[in-house]
């Protein structure tokens, strides 16, 4: 892992930290609590002598000068309690005060979160079970029978794509796309999932462990016509996620509201003007929701961005952990064509502007 760090808040002066390069990994999930010196950092596993890749944490208690818990492996993870694999991005991190807050789960794993209120001090952390995958280490070479009849089974799952909120009382919330999983070829080192699933699955800490609430009014009728779908192009592009999904949340510190960013693809805004078309592809706006009362309820969605019908695709919102003057601050991707060019049939061209 590379590491820069600047002088001040702001500052456009980076230099490399004496640690970049010891710390080893792939895609880097790191927080910090406001005026602590403990850096929390997750990273996927890259040892290839080492058959299973997991979710790894690491610590720094100096600010970075020095890494005090390196290539911890958070409890639950294993085996033993049903992780063959955890990796890619299926995780989020946040630190406030001296508790550590860590949501993570493949869409072939139970969805869980852990909590140490001493600083990620090992020994510390407790695992709550969200979500439970019925089929203990699966890695994509077995098919998803669940029932043992001998054919596969299609599965409710979630879509890897998580979002961590926690509220002014230390609560955690959250959210993930709805999915389903399919298997039908063994010893393939894959599965397939379904891009046109919808919906969110949420949950927060007084809903316990295996209780999650699904979220449908995400999926949004763009011109109320009664079906949400007929509008939407023939070719979802393959971002590994559900139809609403790429959550992620923040919460006003002054009046505790919640807010949620997600994409959802537009109606009828496809370069065809047809969606029928083989090819179509619709554009993703980014819509958002929020919650006055800590997630009892929840507004309408609303189009955040609306640049959908102009050709304009909106993904991966990441939201800051906390409202900044009564706003809402989002960083997200956006292009003039869906999809991207890792995809395995008619993947993007890359393109420089």
């Amino acid at each position: 892992l590379v590491i820069f760090k600047n002088d001040a808040t702001g500052s456009t002066n980076w230099t490399e930290d004496a640690n970049s390069l010891l710390l080893h990994g792939t895609w880097p999930r790191a927080a910090c609590a406001q005026g602590s010196n403990y850096i929390h950092l997750l990273a996927a596993n890259d040892d290839a002598a080492n058959e299973n890749d997991y979710m790894l944490y690491y610590r720094s208690s100096d600010g970075g000068a020095t890494w005090d818990i390196t290539h911890f492996r958070l409890p639950g993870i294993d085996t033993a309690n049903g992780y063959s694999i955890m990796g890619a991005e299926c995780y989020t991190i946040r630190a406030i005060g001296d508790n550590v807050y860590i949501a993570a789960g493949e869409n072939i794993n139970d969805l869980a979160v852990w909590k140490s209120n001493s600083n990620g001090d090992i020994g510390s952390w407790t695992r709550t079970r969200l979500i439970e995958w019925p089929i203990p280490n699966f890695n994509g070479n077995t098919i998803s029978d669940i029932d043992a009849d001998g054919v596969a089974d299609t599965i409710t799952s979630q879509d890897g794509n998580i979002a961590l909120a926690i509220d002014n009382s230390g609560m955690m919330h959250v959210w993930t796309g709805a999915t389903r999983i399919l298997d039908v070829t063994p010893d393939d080192d894959g599965w397939s999932y379904f891009p046109g699933v919808t919906g969110l699955w949420y949950w927060n800490e007084s809903f316990g462990a295996d209780s999650v609430q699904y979220l449908d009014f995400a999926l949004v009728d763009w011109d109320e016509d009664g079906d949400p779908f007929l509008g939407i192009g023939a070719d979802l592009p393959n971002y590994g996620c559900g139809f609403t999904s790429q959550a992620s949340a923040t919460v006003d510190p002054l009046t505790g509201y919640i807010y949620v960013v997600y994409t959802h693809p537009v109606e009828f805004t496809d370069y065809f003007d047809d969606p029928t078309v083989a090819e179509a592809q619709s554009f993703r706006d980014l819509f958002g929701f929020y919650s006055t009362d800590g997630g009892i309820s929840w507004s309408p969605p609303i189009n955040l961005t609306y640049v959908a019908e102009q050709n304009f695709e909106n993904v991966n919102p990441t939201v800051y952990w906390s409202t900044i003057s009564n706003k809402v601050h989002v960083l997200w991707q956006q292009d003039q064509d869906p999809g991207t060019s890792t995809e395995t049939t008619a993947p993007d061209a890359i393109t420089l502007d």
